[in-house]
């Protein structure tokens, strides 16, 4: 509503069928008090998974704003609300989606008595399968101690996320953790002389999908590079 200088003021309103209704009332000059407009419109929300944008299961929960005198809702994976039925509000509900991956809407509309309100929807990507990663290929030998190690990798349904690098020292050392949760796609690693280096990745997707390490490694590298002694020269 809208109140002019006159004190007329100008309410407009939107029924259940869309239509809109627009009227003018007169308010007494006289009252000590005129009450402000109030433009609030009622609010109808449908979050998803707390707003995340990916899920990485089928299994959701939603989470449903109204109106108090909003009692009741209707929940669906079409906008057709076809095969539904109307049930009670509650703040919080468990939902299934779709099994498949793929991007999916979920609707709803609420009612109070005989009012139904506009339809509301919101939408998530279901992600189930994790992504590929790896160490990009290494030379069979590198000269000097410190070298860059590069690693990538891609995800069918979403974006990666982070990356876990692990290192080992010879083809019978024991797997390390080198880098882990890091979003760069490179770091310099320092070696020993003469040793080789074996080098395995893994990523995390933004629907939280871990990829298991390989058994083998992406890649290995030895350290050629050569010690350098210099004679020692005693004087009296």
């Amino acid at each position: 509503c809208i109140r002019d200088r006159n004190n007329t003021v100008n309410i407009a309103a939107i029924d259940t069928n869309g239509i809109s209704q627009i009227g003018a009332l007169k308010m007494d000059t006289g009252s000590p008090f005129l009450p402000p407009c109030n433009n609030t419109m009622p609010q109808f929300n449908l979050i998803i998974n707390n707003q995340a944008y990916y899920a990485s299961g089928s299994h959701v929960t939603l989470t449903l704003t109204a109106p108090p005198t909003f009692t009741e809702v209707l929940l669906s994976n079409n906008p057709t609300f076809t095969n539904t039925m109307w049930q009670a509000l509650t703040t919080n509900v468990n939902w299934e989606l779709p099994a498949n991956d793929g991007l999916y809407q979920v609707y709803a509309k609420f009612r109070a008595g005989q009012t139904e309100s506009p339809v509301v929807a919101n939408s998530i990507v279901v992600d189930t399968m994790y992504p590929d990663a790896a160490v990009l290929s290494l030379p069979s030998q590198v000269p000097a101690r410190d070298f860059v190690v590069a690693w990538g990798g891609y995800d069918a349904n979403g974006a990666l996320y982070t990356f876990d690098i692990q290192v080992k020292e010879g083809n019978n050392g024991v797997w390390r953790d080198w880098i882990t949760n890091t979003r760069t796609i490179s770091s310099t690693f320092t070696g020993i002389n003469g040793q080789t280096y074996y080098f395995r990745a893994r990523a995390r997707d933004e629907a939280g999908n871990l990829q298991p390490y390989p058994d083998e490694a992406n890649t290995w590298t030895a350290i050629s590079g050569t010690s350098i002694f210099l004679p020692l020269v005693l004087r009296k």
